[in-house]
């Protein structure tokens, strides 16, 4: 597939796949919601990927996939509504009009989910409408894979994670998020680089883990926050999908003091708001 629609476009994982597609010379169709406008950052990102030729910006009450569109690659991004608390802004039954278009192998959709909604006795009402969910766009005919995430970082991380309120915060009123997934970390490239290597065309689930145990351990053992770090070890319920083991294409702490980098332009911006 050459073109591209990413719902979210100006969140974390998904403003990296717009990135990422836009460097592999796909045409590329981000929309953002009108909730987005208020992100401080969002007029940072914008203009970071605004100016290729091949992108161009909807807002999700205007957009819509028609019958006429050609065949597409769709990423909804949950995983970064669901980690910021604020997953209640998708409307999925206007989600389902939307992708009405994509019946019939017109495209496909990769959901982008968090590794939470696998874990035992906690976000029971989550798991059960997001399994309706599923089966209804399955029984829609919509082509989509689901891919489970833990935590994912690198530059533009959702500030409510660990490791950017560290960068940002210096420490300052430090806290682990009520969401935060400590069992396990990757960097955002090594996600998309291994979700793109795993497309199939039936309805079928991936859990994405580090090939390392216990790498958001690890990772925070870099920066010096284990003392305050509250580990996770919810036991996750079963899965029958298919478990891939992804690798650090760099080391973790060469990423870890890139995103520190980054980080620091972030805080420039936000002492100018």
């Amino acid at each position: 597939m050459d073109k591209a629609i990413v719902v979210g476009v100006y969140e974390f994982l998904a403003f990296h796949f717009c990135k990422k597609f836009l460097d592999d010379g796909m045409e590329v169709i981000g929309v953002h919601s009108l909730s987005q406008e208020n992100d401080l950052f969002t007029e940072e990102k914008r203009m970071e990927i605004g100016r290729n030729a091949n992108f161009v910006e909807e807002k999700y009450e205007k957009w819509t996939v028609t019958d006429e569109q050609e065949e597409v690659l769709l990423v909804l991004d949950y995983y970064d509504l669901f980690i910021r608390n604020v997953e209640k802004e998708l409307d999925w039954e206007s989600m389902k009009l939307k992708l009405s278009g994509l019946k019939n192998g017109k495209g496909k959709v990769l959901f982008l989910m968090p590794i939470q909604l696998l874990m035992q006795g906690r976000y029971e009402q989550h798991q059960s409408q997001m399994k309706e969910i599923l089966s209804s766009f399955k029984r829609d005919g919509i082509a989509f894979n689901v891919y489970y995430l833990p935590t994912v970082y690198g530059p533009w991380q959702y500030i409510e994670s660990a490791f950017q309120q560290y960068f940002l915060m210096e420490n300052d009123h430090f806290m682990i998020h009520e969401r935060e997934w400590t069992g396990d970390a990757l960097h955002v490239e090594d996600v998309i680089d291994s979700i793109l290597s795993f497309l199939s065309d039936k309805y079928k689930a991936y859990l994405l883990e580090s090939s390392e145990a216990d790498k958001w351990t690890k990772c925070a053992r870099v920066l010096d926050i284990l003392p305050d770090a509250k580990q996770e070890r919810e036991t996750l319920l079963s899965f029958d999908g298919e478990k891939i083991a992804v690798h650090d294409s760099k080391p973790y702490q060469m990423r870890l003091a890139h995103q520190k980098r980054h980080a620091q332009v972030i805080k420039v911006i936000l002492k100018s708001e």
